[in-house]
């Protein structure tokens, strides 16, 4: 019986985390779809693109937020030494770290509410303001935490964490639909679960927190590390979760009709590809700097594979994914050339997700900061062009990340060639 337990197979932490994320994003697809399908009932309380526009505008900042995790994931370790156990106070720093900036996010959000909210969306916008807001400073306190358990390599909390996330929203979300709720009460359904989440299983990890985390950094360099990540975190959001946001802007003259099949689109469409590696941003981060003598070749494998699940998955929603639509929402029709460009255009960004992680492991924020900013500017100005709305939103999905992963990449290449100064390093 001797060595029963240690031969006992683990479970890899990849595997762990993607099928929490699996979870986690079915429950957001069936979220989303069950919306869609409420809301082209007569009578609905609420219409998809006001619900579109709250999704996207409150992921938008969430996106913004993943910066805090990374940074957090990269900072912190598990520690085991004696002079490990006598940097013990660092957890309380990150835990006031964390409070300090959801405080001051809530703030900016409230306060600045009554100038975009009604823009955004329309006469029910002042009443979303407060769960927008709450839900994103709420988040903050999510993304410290993920990060630290990514960083002493808690795999199991973090699956929980992740994956019980979406299964309350589900659940919050869809007694709201059966009773017939209005977007108010959806806006509270869908961010109540980051404080239910965490009330959940922060204290299962709080004791392992204060005895094993060991951060690298003061909290000075963390808050500096932390806005060059959320600079690049919030141009990742813009053009994943914020798009939808971007192309209501853009668009201020086109009906909630014929938005409405697009938004779902492409909020249904790209997250099979996109979500997973948005899910694996800390755990690449941490694979990346284990592995960093091999980084480039890493990089490019991981690409090959993403490029190839793309090239399917862009085959597929040409051929089957508008009947497959309009089989489940058949209000919302789409044109199979535009589907499928929205496929492909998750393959580049997902590249950006696995370069970016790369990048920050290396501690060269500065170009992962350009490329994803580059990346950004390059949707938003082909948003804004003056063509129609198919060519507009078909260059904005492929120029911008095309744009963005080319910096990326640039810069890997520049990291594996050594040299004896290196200016990116100071980034």
């Amino acid at each position: 019986m001797t060595g029963t337990a240690s031969a006992r197979p683990r479970v890899s932490p990849v595997v762990l985390i993607l099928a929490a994320t699996a979870i986690s994003g079915g429950s957001g697809y069936l979220v989303l779809g069950l919306a869609a399908a409420f809301a082209e009932q007569p009578g609905a309380a609420f219409n998809y693109t006001n619900f579109s526009y709250f999704w996207s505008a409150l992921y938008l900042v969430i996106g913004a937020s993943g910066g805090v995790q990374q940074e957090i994931t990269r900072a912190t370790s598990p520690g085991s030494s004696a002079e490990d156990a006598a940097r013990a106070g660092k957890p309380a720093r990150l835990l006031a770290f964390a409070l300090a900036v959801a405080a001051g996010l809530f703030v900016v959000l409230a306060a600045t509410g009554p100038f975009w909210a009604t823009r955004l969306f329309g006469d029910a916008g002042f009443g979303l303001i407060v769960p927008l807001a709450l839900g994103a400073a709420a988040y903050i306190l999510v993304a410290s935490l993920c990060g630290a358990l990514y960083g002493i390599v808690a795999w199991k909390a973090l699956a929980v964490m992740i994956a019980i996330d979406g299964v309350i929203r589900l659940v919050a979300v869809g007694a709201v639909l059966l009773l017939g709720g209005g977007l108010d009460l959806l806006a509270w359904a869908v961010v109540l679960p980051f404080p239910a989440a965490i009330a959940i299983v922060a204290p299962w990890v709080a004791k392992r927190l204060r005895r094993d985390i060991v951060v690298d950094v003061g909290a000075g360099r963390l808050g500096w590390n932390v806005a060059r990540t959320v600079v690049g975190s919030a141009a990742t959001a813009s053009i994943i979760s914020g798009f939808p946001v971007l192309l209501g802007f853009s668009s201020p003259g086109t009906s909630a009709a014929t938005l409405a099949p697009l938004l779902l689109a492409l909020t249904l469409t790209r997250a099979p590809i996109v979500i997973p590696l948005l899910a694996l941003q800390s755990y690449l981060i941490v694979h990346f700097r284990a592995n960093a003598s091999s980084t480039l070749r890493r990089f490019a494998l991981l690409e090959a594979g993403v490029g190839l699940v793309a090239l399917a998955a862009t085959l597929l929603a040409y051929f089957f994914g508008p009947q497959v639509i309009a089989l489940i929402w058949t209000s919302y029709d789409i044109e199979r050339g535009m589907l499928a460009i929205i496929v492909a255009s998750s393959a580049l960004v997902a590249g950006l997700c696995v370069s970016g992680p790369a990048l920050i492991a290396a501690s060269r924020h500065l170009p992962y900061l350009a490329g994803w900013v580059v990346a950004a500017v390059g949707t938003v100005v082909a948003l804004f062009l003056p063509f129609d709305l198919e060519t507009r939103v078909a260059s904005a999905l492929l120029v911008g990340p095309v744009l963005g992963l080319a910096v990326h990449t640039v810069a890997l290449v520049r990291a594996s060639k050594p040299r004896e100064t290196d200016p990116d390093r100071l980034g």
